[in-house]
């Protein structure tokens, strides 16, 4: 993208459909620019493009009959009962009560650098 590229998809067709739908809704509905039509080359880095950014919020109390945390909690004990090991999240639910446990690790360096930012030298 930064070399004046678009986002490309992953996954094949699949990962094309998902590319499109992320483009209808979040540059045609929005009026934001496609990803093709920004010129990268005169924002280099970080720098934001007159992009469009879409917001969907959905309760799930008002579906399914208010029933989504036990319909989910069944499809993960489906999806385990069938040999799946590692669910979507685990590792990172495992890092936090880790980092709660025992801190995060940080390099001295990173600390100092940390600190002089925060005026605490």
């Amino acid at each position: 993208i930064l070399d004046g590229g678009a986002l490309l998809p992953f996954g094949g067709h699949k990962g094309s459909a998902l590319s499109m739908m992320v483009e209808l809704l979040a540059a045609a509905l929005t009026g934001g620019n496609f990803s093709f039509e920004f010129d990268w080359s005169q924002h280099p880095g970080a720098q934001t493009p007159w992009t469009g950014q879409l917001l969907i919020v959905i309760d799930p109390n008002h579906l399914g009959g208010g029933r989504f945390a036990q319909r989910s909690g069944e499809l993960v004990r489906q999806m385990q009962a069938v040999g799946l090991e590692r669910m979507p999240g685990d590792r990172r639910y495992r890092t936090r009560a880790k980092s709660l446990q025992e801190g995060i690790p940080l390099a001295a360096a990173e600390l100092a650098r940390l600190r002089a930012l925060a005026g605490d030298d």
